[in-house]
């Protein structure tokens, strides 16, 4: 800023930059402020003075501004337990390793030098989760697998043939793992908690396969002809049973969106591993059991084991009162059925871990001393020990910047001046009730402010709900909006709701008038450039203080006081040098509330109204929430729908729904292509209701809720129920070709069949056992689906045994009557040694 400044005595003259000679806003040839070009302070003008004796002179910058040395305003502020803190947040690239990326930051932390007092704490860190969470999967696929493997030896009690049986699980986990490279699948949550779920399903070919091959070896067959011969005779039940459970997984891969990225991993995963258990089954278990099963190693076999003795005279029952049988059948599936309204309900397990994030944001014009205030506050509550918190990390959002504070301030649909504070809590602390119980300690303090608490998801949140309100302009969208929180405030299990046209911030409304502008000389954005650069300032240029210092950025602004009122800043002049244009002259300025966020939908306004569900049964509270939401009579022009996540789970939840009759559909059209029949497939069929019968109820009992990971388990329980099936009707098949009747080839059948179905049953059950206990967060996605299957194959192993052959037995008759063939006695012998004795007759 260059200005002239006179030397005492001077006289009037020619001055340059005058007009006409005269002093720049002098009047008339006057020097500034003079009275008709007198010299300021005289009584007339003052002559003789000749230009050269004026010499110009420099205006020091220190005589119109204030100049300090200070450091530049931080866009946050941050502190580690109330201590003063740096906050540093790594994230992955999109082909990262999040367990890799986690050990190299920490070995380049540990060879630090740092100053003393200065530590390093780890507030949040995904890699400990997902090293854990997969540590816990391979635990429990262990375990598994050696319960599966005792499950055999209790069966055949030889160790020969366990060790033959028990080589299927690592050859068919081995496989399946070069399988999921070729197709670029990566070792995850999802694709090990498909592998922890295929142990106990692939050895069940296996256990088939050589259960046949040694029975034809009691019987005094050559273990080279018995197996050839005893796995040809199960080969197509077991390549048919193995296809149908693969066809089930099919329509996950069609589910798409969110629940397709989900769990197609873990459908390929459980895919490969069975094919590559049939494949072992029919191969190299044949090879084993020749070069192991001989002389000694076989027992002789006996007249009637054990099991057979008592399930002899159970088919025989049910098959001379297949009335009562079908009925008792038809009861319990009902029965299960009705369950199904006390069992809660839910998307997906929450994958979290003992941490929660609080974030604050500020009542309308809200200063940053205010809000650092209520942060220290809620900071009180978290140090006090009765909260179980380890550590917390504040990070306050003080008005812009990118930082991560202000990413999440963003994301949470918030304004730039917010709080972040990230809580881990002690490892074994209940993170519901703790979370619960500081929402309600929160709430006591929050006064005007909004105080939120939820847990941090390392998956999909599927308890945050988010509602959008869609319509043409922003009042409309703002009654809409307080009609809508009304109306949800009452929702019972529905926590901190909010909507985003409730954060406001009081603002000053410039309406620039272009016509005025265009006649002063001035644009729009002219205009509103120059009101930018006086209200925020602007980088003038750098210096460089002293021999060792650095560049230092020189900020150019207006004083504050000087644009603190309406007034003023209609006074703030905004023409060219010289010009007397104000921002009054051109602009009406007002004060007005603006929304901190403005988000659009389809090129149309949007309100976006948020809140996480509390309750543990989340259908229920979103019924509820439809409801409410359909009775409200909103303004002409507005529309409402859910978003987000909740959105995107909820149509993979339909979507599941509509999958099972497919997954039905596509099992029976591959049994209709290995039968060769329609009637036989649909048989097989009648099993499947069966399955909810332990399904549900193994739900209710354990108090887990009908969730996608469930209907995953019910789809799995569509191929797994169905290969007992095959595998029963398959046999029954075969000694009807050889001459038997119908209900003795049933009987002897099923007394042939029940050793190996009760071994794969229970090699299933006792393999999942482990999943479905498990604790373990990680393990929670495949936990619901163990129970679901464990009960299903419980309950449907029993009856298939017993409801399948009263079946067969039905449709074999009508089809008799049908094709008018003599109606045979159905009636069965009572007694295990009379039933045996009679099949040759």
């Amino acid at each position: 800023i260059v200005g002239v400044k006179l030397p005492a005595g001077a006289t009037s003259g020619a001055i340059p930059g005058g007009a006409g000679g005269a002093i720049p806003g002098g009047a008339g040839g006057a020097i500034p402020g003079g009275a008709g070009g007198a010299i300021p302070g005289s009584n007339g003008p003052t002559t003789g003075v000749t230009s050269a004796a004026l010499q110009p002179q420099p205006i020091k910058l220190s005589d119109v501004a204030t100049i300090t040395l200070a450091d530049a305003p931080g866009t946050t502020i941050a502190r580690t337990n109330g201590q003063p803190a740096v906050g540093i947040a790594v994230a992955k690239t999109k082909d990262g390793n999040t367990v890799q990326i986690a050990h190299k930051v920490h070995d380049a932390l540990a060879g630090l030098s740092l100053p003393a007092g200065v530590k390093v704490e780890t507030i949040q860190d995904q890699s400990t989760y997902i090293e854990s969470s997969i540590n816990e999967l391979i635990k429990e696929g262990l375990i598994g697998a050696l319960f599966a493997v005792l499950v055999i030896l209790l069966f055949l009690r030889n160790i020969r043939t366990t060790l033959v049986t028990a080589i299927s699980i690592p050859l068919s986990i081995l496989l399946a793992l070069i399988l999921m490279g070729q197709f670029g699948l990566n070792l995850n949550i999802f694709s090990l908690a498909g592998l922890a779920i295929a142990v106990g399903r692939v050895v069940d070919d296996s256990i088939v396969v050589l259960e046949n091959i040694y029975r034809h070896v009691q019987n005094g067959e050559d273990i080279s002809v018995a197996a050839f011969t005893g796995t040809k005779e199960v080969a197509t039940a077991i390549t048919s049973s193995t296809l149908t459970t693969v066809a089930v997984f099919l329509p996950i891969g069609l589910v798409g969106g969110l629940i397709g990225e989900i769990f197609l991993p873990f459908a390929l995963t459980v895919t490969f591993a069975l094919l590559a258990s049939l494949l072992i089954a029919l191969t190299v278990i044949p090879v084993l059991a020749r070069i192991f099963l001989r002389g000694k190693s076989i027992r002789a076999a006996q007249k009637d084991t054990v099991i057979q003795r008592v399930y002899t005279p159970t088919l025989t029952w049910a098959l001379n009162h297949r009335k009562l049988t079908l009925l008792i059948a038809v009861l319990l599936f009902f029965g299960s059925v009705a369950l199904t309204a006390a069992i809660p309900t839910s998307f997906l397990p929450a994958q979290t871990d003992v941490v929660a994030t609080v974030s604050i944001q500020p009542a309308a014009g809200g200063s940053v001393q205010s809000l650092n205030d209520k942060t220290i506050k809620v900071e009180q509550i978290l140090s006090d020990p009765a909260n179980q918190v380890g550590i917390y990390q504040t990070t306050i959002n003080n008005g812009g910047g990118s930082s991560t504070g202000a990413l999440q301030a963003a994301l949470a649909g918030g304004g730039s001046t917010s709080t972040q504070i990230q809580v881990r809590f002690k490892p074994a602390t209940n993170l519901a009730a703790s979370i619960t119980d500081l929402r309600a300690k929160f709430g006591a303090i929050a006064g005007n402010d909004k105080i939120t608490i939820q847990p941090l998801n390392n998956g999909p949140s599927t308890n945050h709900v988010q509602i959008v309100l869609t319509g043409n302009d922003q009042a409309s969208l703002q009654l809409a909006s307080g009609m809508a929180l009304k109306a949800l405030s009452g929702v019972s299990g529905l926590a901190n709701l909010s909507s985003d046209v409730q954060t406001a911030r009081p603002e000053l409304d410039v309406q620039v008038d272009p016509n005025k502008a265009i006649l002063a000389g001035q644009t729009t954005a002219q205009i509103a450039g120059t009101i930018r650069q006086m209200l925020s300032g602007v980088t003038a240029t750098q210096v460089k203080l002293g021999d060792n210092g650095g560049l230092i950025n020189v900020q150019l602004a207006f004083s504050p006081d000087t644009l603190n009122s309406v007034d003023k800043l209609k006074a703030l002049p905004i023409g060219a040098a010289g010009s007397k244009l104000t921002l009054g002259d051109v602009a009406t300025i007002t004060p007005a509330d603006g929304p901190v966020t403005v988000t659009r939908f389809n090129q149309k306004l949007t309100v976006n109204i948020s809140g996480d569900i509390t309750a543990a049964s989340t259908g229920p509270v979103q019924l509820e929430i439809n409801k409410q939401l359909a009775a409200i009579n909103f303004p002409a022009g507005v529309s409402q729908q859910l978003g987000g996540t909740f959105a995107q789970l909820g149509g993979g939840f339909s979507n599941l729904l509509f999958a099972l009759p497919i997954a039905i559909l596509l099992v029976y059209l591959v049994m209709v292509v290995v039968f060769g029949s329609l009637i036989d497939p649909f048989i097989i069929l009648f099993a499947l209701p069966l399955a909810s019968i332990g399904a549900f109820p193994a739900l209710f009992i354990t108090n887990r809720p009908i969730d996608i990971s469930a209907l995953i388990g019910l789809l799995m329980l569509v191929g797994i129920v169905v290969t007992n099936a095959i595998v029963l009707v398959d046999l029954v098949e075969q000694m009807k070709e050889k001459g038997l009747k119908t209900n003795k080839a049933l009987l002897e059948a099923g007394r042939t069949r029940v050793r190996p179905i009760l071994m794969t049953a229970v090699a299933t059950i006792l393999a999942l056992m482990p999943l479905a206990l498990s604790s373990s967060s990680g393990s929670l996605i495949a936990a619901n689906l163990a129970i679901v299957v464990i009960g299903g194959l419980f309950s449907s192993t029993l009856l298939t045994l017993v409801v399948v052959p009263v079946v067969y037995s039905l449709v074999d008759g009508l089809k008799r009557r049908v094709s008018g063939q003599r109606r045979v006695p159905h009636l069965v012998e009572a007694s295990p040694q009379a039933a045996v004795a009679g099949l040759a007759d």
